[in-house]
């Protein structure tokens, strides 16, 4: 009996252990399904993964296995939206939400349910999840759930166009963020702060926000670089960056940012990852209306393309909604058609909700109102299908109807207006050849005008020549210093009176050397200039002069005034220098040029003259600075007619000043050159023809003073 117990005993714990085997064998072999399908979710053939991950769910299901069940189901939400096959998405959210085992679980699934309908663009069925994932986290008191509904909730304000309750949302979650000290998800909440701003055109706010983003993102990858999901981060901010510097109009920032973004998906491992990011990055670049960009990045998609791809719908879709924003109508209905065909195949009722509408846009906008009538019917078809599964709710039937009647009571419309308009055809062509007799009456008068500034440009551009060549006579000075000096040994050196140099035998003084730190007016007869008396204005001249003559010391330079003050010779003397033929060549020469240098008018007339001058003189200065923008600083030095003096470290012009009043003009004015300043002037094209007639008269009144 005893041994029979045993037995019986030994039986059971046989029969327990099978069952606890069988068991256990059942977990490991679900476990190693859900690491199966989640491996090839990574790492693809997607449909692969999905197939492992329903034969998971159903042992999962079988074996009661709730939290494996529930990994299982929103990883095949996941596959289900990546293949495109949207139907089941419902049933297996509604599957998910009655699988979980805890309130943080169900969190987690409201934000994965918004966020289904937020990348749908469907933003009203988005945002009543959002707001019961914020309350459940409030529920929770978990500080990190609730910044990220909050940051929910902002994507979602900002979708609607609603900016200013869209920053509200998002400053509170990135306030909660930072206190947490959690960088990698501060980093997603400020790039969508950047986005706000960049909305808003608020260019500089949207660009501080996107460089803060980056510098935490490049952070975070630093310290983790096994993160998978920051470098795909990184890229859609310099995505965003590159049309951010464009919108600026810094190209090269711009281009430098873009070559980031395409060698980090050229990186990337296999060619349908490259051509999806650059199909996610362009969908985004479209609904921020950067057009362009946006068909660059399609286009390298397009390049990615291989003969075994299948469903390119959406690619097509992109390409054809990018080209219609552009206007390029032809090439966005070939784009759009082949989207259609391709989501027609396959049954992507979501492409084909938008392809439609965009089918219809196209049509509309080329004037084909019948094809864009029956386009727009089957997008409301789709659409009308699509809300009566989601909601089963007769007033939305309703309202699509209606949207609908008005859609085609619009075309409809369109359709009258255009027969009208054909109605009206013989009163426009009329219409039209009035206005193209006007437009050639107006054409012939514009022509007539264009010949008759013609010549007054070419007149006045020969009286400009005759200016400037009258102002180049007049400064050319009467005696050839070079021809008078050549065979002399003495150091010699002529400047006119605004300190220029038109003569030197020195080959350490050039012309770029003017003298204006000599004060020239002073010089009102010869005499000798003791160096010594003068080191701050004459040292650097007379340490060239030195080095020129090989001479050690310069006790003296001899200035002597010629032409009435026009032109002054310098003399260099050593203190063992004898008389120097130079002087009385120059005193010769002087002599000489009083009798022809002076215009030849009688003494009498001087006074009549004066008022005259100054007139003259002011004018010319107006003019000046009203064309130049500048002052008679500028203008005297310009003209190299008028010197300019420096007194305390300001520049003057006091021979000019002395010509602008009546009671500063000298007894004996130089009337040669307040003749060369009008010829300045008169040489200048921006002149106003008043300015020009003004200047000529007082410039004839001068010279008709002239006796010779």
């Amino acid at each position: 009996m005893y041994a029979n117990k045993n037995l019986n005993s030994l039986v059971i714990l046989l029969i327990l252990s099978a069952i606890t085997m069988q068991v256990n064998a059942q977990n490991q072999t679900d476990g190693a399904l859900f690491a199966q399908c989640q491996l090839a979710y990574n790492q693809e053939p997607i449909n692969a993964a999905k197939e492992a991950c329903q034969i998971a769910k159903q042992k999962a299901i079988a074996s009661n296995e709730l939290e494996q069940n529930l990994a299982i189901t929103r990883l095949l939400i996941k596959i289900n939206i990546k293949l495109g096959n949207h139907d089941p998405i419902e049933t297996l959210f509604t599957d998910a939400k009655s699988l979980v085992t805890s309130e943080i679980e169900r969190h987690e699934i409201l934000r994965d349910h918004g966020a289904y309908y937020y990348h749908q663009g469907d933003y009203n069925q988005a945002e009543p999840h959002f707001q019961l994932g914020l309350e459940k986290a409030q529920e929770l008191n978990d500080s990190k759930r609730v910044a990220k509904s909050l940051n929910d909730l902002g994507l979602i304000r900002l979708r609607k166009l609603e900016y200013k309750e869209a920053l509200t949302y998002l400053e509170q979650s990135l306030d909660i963020k930072e206190s947490l000290q959690l960088e990698h998800s501060s980093a997603v909440t400020v790039r969508n702060i950047a986005l706000v701003y960049y909305r808003l055109k608020d260019n500089q706010a949207a660009l501080k926000f996107y460089l803060d983003a980056l510098q935490r993102y490049q952070k975070a990858l630093s310290e983790d670089p096994s993160n998978k999901t920051l470098p795909d981060r990184i890229i859609h901010i310099n995505t965003d960056l590159a049309a951010l510097y464009a919108r600026l109009g810094d190209n090269i920032n711009s281009e430098r940012t873009l070559a980031n973004v395409y060698s980090s998906i050229h990186a990337m491992s296999d060619n349908n990852s490259k051509r999806s990011r650059y199909i996610d990055l362009a969908e985004g670049l479209i609904e921020a209306a950067d057009y362009s960009l946006a068909k660059q990045f399609l286009d390298k998609a397009t390049e990615l393309l291989s003969a075994s791809d299948n469903n390119h719908s959406r690619l097509y879709y992109l390409l054809g909604k990018s080209e219609f924003e552009l206007n390029n109508l032809e090439t966005a209905l070939s784009f759009t058609t082949l989207s259609v065909q391709m989501a027609e195949q396959y049954s992507d009722n979501l492409i084909l909700l938008k392809v439609y509408k965009l089918y219809s846009d196209i049509e509309e906008k080329l004037g084909n109102t019948s094809k864009a009538l029956i386009n727009f019917k089957k997008h409301f078809h789709i659409q009308q299908a699509s809300h009566e599964e989601k909601y089963n709710n007769d007033l939305r039937q309703i309202k699509f109807k209606l949207e609908t009647q008005l859609n085609e009571k619009r075309i409809l419309e369109r359709d009258n207006a255009l027969l009208l308009s054909t109605t009206n055809n013989q009163r426009l062509t009329l219409i039209l050849y009035l206005i193209l007799g006007f437009i050639l009456v107006l054409s012939l008068f514009f022509y007539h005008r264009f010949k008759l500034n013609r010549q007054k440009r070419l007149q006045l551009k020969t009286e400009l020549q005759s200016h400037k060549a009258r102002l180049v006579e007049l400064e050319k000075p009467l005696l050839n210093f070079k021809h008078l000096f050549k065979d002399n040994e003495e150091r010699i050196l002529i400047c006119n009176d605004a300190g220029f140099i038109v003569y030197s035998n020195l080959s350490s003084i050039s012309d770029s050397d003017p003298i204006t730190d000599l004060n020239l007016s002073q010089f009102s007869k010869d005499l000798n200039y003791q160096f010594e008396k003068c080191i701050e204005s004459g040292e650097s001249l007379i340490s060239r002069v030195a080095q020129d003559t090989n001479i050690d010391s310069l006790e003296f330079i001899k200035i002597t005034p010629l032409f009435n003050s026009e032109y002054y010779a310098f003399e260099f003397l050593s203190d063992d220098s004898r008389p120097f033929d130079s002087s009385r060549r120059i005193a010769n020469a002087n002599r000489f040029a009083q009798s022809i240098n002076s215009l030849s008018i009688d003494i009498n007339d001087i006074g009549l003259l004066r008022p005259i001058i100054v007139d003259a003189m002011k004018l010319c200065v107006d003019s000046w600075i009203r064309v130049t923008q500048t002052n008679k600083v500028e203008f005297a030095e310009q003209s190299k007619i008028w010197k300019v003096n420096i007194d305390e470290g300001r520049l003057r012009t006091r021979s000019l000043d002395k010509y602008l009043s009546i009671k500063a003009l000298p007894k004996q004015p130089r009337l040669k050159n307040v003749i060369k300043t009008c010829y300045f002037l008169l040489s200048n094209k921006e002149l106003t023809s008043i300015e020009r007639e003004s200047i000529e008269l007082y410039l004839n009144k001068i010279l008709a003073f002239d006796k010779s």
